[in-house]
């Protein structure tokens, strides 16, 4: 090994555990399926949907057995922290073309599908500011079309596009703002990817281009394909091999969330895919793209929209009985099976109707501001509430008074970084279209922020312990004995080990700090409106016996990993007679199903 390969490797692994350290606090559980999938040598592609900005590389890094090249924007390396260490450990820059974008002069206006005219606009002027000149026009920073030629300042003659002149027609105002997109030059860092798999090495790539915050895959860039058919092409690099990575967020924006990575089983890149791309690239390109989508669609849950994300994985909760206990990949098994059989199933008239109940189950969690966990193990009484309540309120205090240090020492650079957080999503939901709440970039946000505001912290910490061991300890146990003062380098030496622990153990107990404050909110609303909790509670078991039917009627039609020979829930484990409580009356029960139904009437909704 070379001494620049040996410092790289060393770097690697401080920054691995670092990371590691990093993502292990942040989040409070990190679940990760299919280690073993991952190739332990031989040329490797490991392809991930982008959720979270800088964490799902953090995620990746620190969690695969494999040293990894990852590719990243070269727009990053402006970041501070995350720049110089991308440098370090060989991160392969991609430039994207958007990255260079710049925004137009006057305005434009589409007059056919290939022509485009400007107002007060410079377009040759602005071409000339690329170094290859303009590739594209984004359009009122939506649609956007490709240039063929630049005819003069304000005549741009692009490639035919039938749908977006329809489209732009329908608009109010046929004059549109617009930024000019550069053509970029990747050449250099295909070469370089060319040569890591050709040596054997593995590289991290996220197909979609960008991260975002939709519940569905963007399309796939060719990026990945032509890594790996041009390794092929232009080295015979053999047995090329590319496995997908799904990253699932429990709530991306937050800490202490939960995530499961989980890697799939490897595809092994055809060699005459490499041979084909030499004379018919955009065929070999297109074979990849979608063996990478069925690949990722295999590891990663998605729907058509954020609300109908949402609504499958409650959709998954209510299938599954009370006393049946799933482990992780079970879990994620059946939210990837739902995923699947509903995008196979959406326009069915009782998917539909099934859809609009989850829907409404959903703005009725919201008015209450329960969660449906909550719901699912709700039983009606007083003397559990009045209990339970006390204990949260006792331990919630205990918990607050220990973490008390740390809320005062960082309480400034929290409301720093929260605020600098919502600047930063705010921003790059202006910016970017394809991001909905631009919740990807917060996460990614306040890690860095704290890394960098970790120091300061540790200042604050220094002064607190000097404060307490030569002030507070000298005037508390002054009738006793006198103690001694503690000097700067005595101080920093005892700061140096019980920062690090001390931190630690908040990140826990803030954890249940946030646990028994939910607790304690939960109770409240049992204790003063019951009969609202409890008319939810039945529209809940009402809901689980159609979910159960529905899957029941229509598993046979889905062939998705054996999804009907291979169930994870057996028909046995289902309630066979869904029961609140044995001694309920009857015509209460009755009567509580007839309100149920009405307020659903009066509160219809069409979906």
């Amino acid at each position: 090994m070379s001494n620049i390969s040996r410092e790289s490797f060393l770097i690697y692994t401080g920054v691995k555990y670092f990371v590691k350290s990093v993502t292990g606090n942040y989040f409070r559980k990190i679940t990760v399926i299919g280690k073993e999938n991952i190739p332990k040598s031989g040329p490797t592609i490991i392809c991930c949907n982008h959720a979270n900005q800088f964490m799902d590389a953090m995620l990746v890094l620190a969690q695969s057995p494999r040293q990894l090249s990852f590719c990243m924007a070269a727009s990053s390396y402006s970041f501070p922290i995350v720049g110089y260490l991308a440098k370090k450990i060989n991160v392969i820059p991609v430039y994207r073309p958007d990255d260079g974008k710049i925004l137009g002069k006057g305005k434009i206006k589409m007059i056919s599908s290939t022509e485009i005219i400007g107002i007060d606009t410079k377009f040759i002027e602005q071409d000339k500011k690329f170094e290859l000149g303009a590739h594209s026009i984004l359009i009122n920073n939506k649609e956007r079309c490709i240039i063929e030629k630049i005819e003069s300042d304000n005549k741009i003659i692009i490639k035919s596009d039938e749908k977006l002149f329809e489209t732009l027609k329908k608009e109010t105002n046929d004059e549109f703002s617009y930024h000019l997109i550069p053509k970029m030059d990747n050449s250099t860092m295909y070469s370089v990817a060319y040569e890591k798999l050709h040596e054997g090495h593995a590289i991290c790539i996220f197909p979609e281009g960008t991260s975002h915050d939709r519940s569905n895959f963007l399309p796939l860039k060719a990026g990945v394909a032509i890594m790996a058919l041009g390794a092929i092409a232009n080295h015979g690099t053999k047995h090329i091999k590319i496995l997908s990575c799904g990253l699932t967020y429990s709530k991306r924006e937050q800490f202490l969330s939960e995530v499961i990575l989980r890697f799939g089983q490897p595809f092994e890149v055809p060699y005459e895919w490499g041979e084909l791309f030499k004379n018919n690239k955009h065929k070999s390109i297109d074979n990849i793209l979608k063996e990478i989508q069925i690949l990722m669609k295999k590891t990663t849950m998605t729907a058509p929209t954020n609300r109908e994300y949402y609504s499958l994985n409650i959709f998954r909760d209510l299938y599954i009985p009370r006393d049946v206990k799933l482990d992780m990949m079970e879990f994620h098994d059946l939210s990837l099976r739902f995923s699947y059989a509903y995008e196979q199933l959406k326009n069915r008239k009782e998917t539909k109707s099934i859809k609009r109940k989850i829907f409404k189950y959903v703005e009725l969690l919201e008015d209450t501001t329960l969660e449906d966990e909550d719901v699912k193990h709700f039983k009606y009484s007083y003397l559990f509430f009045f209990k339970q309540s006390l204990l949260s309120f006792f331990l919630f205090h205990i918990y607050l008074i220990l973490v008390l240090p740390m809320i005062g020492i960082s309480l400034p650079f929290v409301w720093i970084i929260t605020k600098s957080a919502e600047s930063a999503r705010i921003k790059a939901q202006k910016k970017n279209p394809n991001k909905l709440m631009a919740l990807d970039v917060v996460s990614s946000v306040k890690v860095t922020l704290f890394v960098k505001y970790l120091p300061f912290m540790f200042i604050f910490w220094i002064c607190f312990l000097h404060y307490v061991f030569n002030y507070y300890l000298k005037e508390f146990f002054y009738i006793n004995y006198e103690i001694e003062n503690f000097s700067f380098w005595k101080i920093f030496k005892y700061s140096s080990f019980s920062f690090p622990i001390y931190s630690f153990l908040c990140t826990y107990m803030i954890d249940r700090l946030f646990f028994y404050l939910h607790t304690m909110k939960t109770n409240f609303i049992f204790f003063w409106i019951p009969r609202n909790v409890y008319k939810l509670r039945e529209y809940r078991l009402t809901l689980e016996n159609e979910v159960r039917k529905f899957v029941d009627s229509h598993i046979k039609e889905i062939e998705f990993q054996q999804f009907k020979d291979n169930r994870i829930i057996k028909q046995e484990n289902y309630y066979e007679n869904v029961i609140i409580d044995d001694d309920d009356d009857d015509n209460e029960n009755e009567q509580i199903m007839e309100e149920i139904n009405k307020f659903l009437e009066q509160n219809e909704i069409n979906y």
